[in-house]
């Protein structure tokens, strides 16, 4: 498990939070399916770089952003209207991107390696046919 560099919960609690610990080398966590666990800013993760998180409130979320902001590159809070509302502070704490607004389904639900010159994501869908 010390391997594992990116992770999706579907749930969240406090034994995921050791789980997570356990997990030196974790490049991207998503948790936007997960409850919101105020002892997530204590995590010690050197290596995170992408979190996306589920609907939390104000507070919680400066205490993340404060906690994991200057080594992310992405923090996804899409369809969170208290991130919304708190947009321009989060920015000022993250290193990379804050994504805002509502969910969409352009964006892959599970974060994928962060290329600042050119998301794979912005890349679309790519479909492959058979030439005759």
């Amino acid at each position: 498990m010390p391997f594992i560099e990116k992770l999706a919960l579907p749930s969240h609690d406090e034994q995921h939070l050791d789980l997570i610990a356990a997990m030196p080398r974790l490049r991207s966590l998503d948790l936007r399916a997960a409850h919101a666990s105020a002892a997530l800013p204590s995590l010690d993760v050197p290596d995170l770089r992408e979190l996306g998180l589920p609907t939390m409130t104000r507070d919680e979320l400066r205490a993340i952003a404060t906690a994991f902001g200057p080594q992310l590159e992405l923090l996804d809070v899409r369809g969170n209207p208290d991130a919304d509302a708190i947009g321009d502070e989060l920015r000022t704490l993250v290193a990379g991107d804050v994504w805002l607004g509502p969910r969409t389904r352009r964006h892959t639900p599970m974060l994928a390696t962060y290329l600042p010159a050119e998301p794979m994501w912005d890349l679309g869908v790519v479909e492959l046919t058979e030439r005759g």
